[in-house]
């Protein structure tokens, strides 16, 4: 499954400035577009039941942007989006015996982010 939405994720500096209630609030912003700002997804109930009864998932979350960040900066921003699709049953779980995460940047670009899911092979 792809989902491309138009909100990238703010780097770990930004996050580590925000209090629990701005974080809360982040990651809702994140699960509504998920469910309803989504570009080429089936939001279908039957992938959200097949994500619950897989195995391992390989996740992939490009970001562009108009600067490219640190990979730590990247990598620690886009834990709402991870949190965001596990509360959105897209995903089980966001521990490493559920996941594996590929993190990836491209700029200058609009600003937008591309997730994509595949159940590990």
């Amino acid at each position: 499954m792809k989902l491309e939405l138009d909100r990238i994720p703010p780097s770990l500096n930004k996050m580590r400035l925000m209090g629990p209630y701005a974080y809360r609030d982040l990651r809702i912003l994140w699960e509504h577009d998920l469910k309803y700002g989504t570009q080429g997804a089936s939001h279908t109930e039957q992938f959200r039941l097949q994500a619950q009864e897989a195995g391992k998932m390989i996740v992939t979350i490009h970001v562009y942007r108009r600067k490219d960040l640190d990979y730590d900066n990247l990598v620690g921003g886009c834990k709402p989006v991870l949190d965001a699709l596990v509360n959105v049953r897209y995903l089980r779980d966001d521990s490493p015996q559920h996941i594996t995460v590929t993190y990836l940047q491209a700029s200058p670009f609009k600003p937008r982010t591309v997730i994509t899911i595949e159940p590990e092979k």
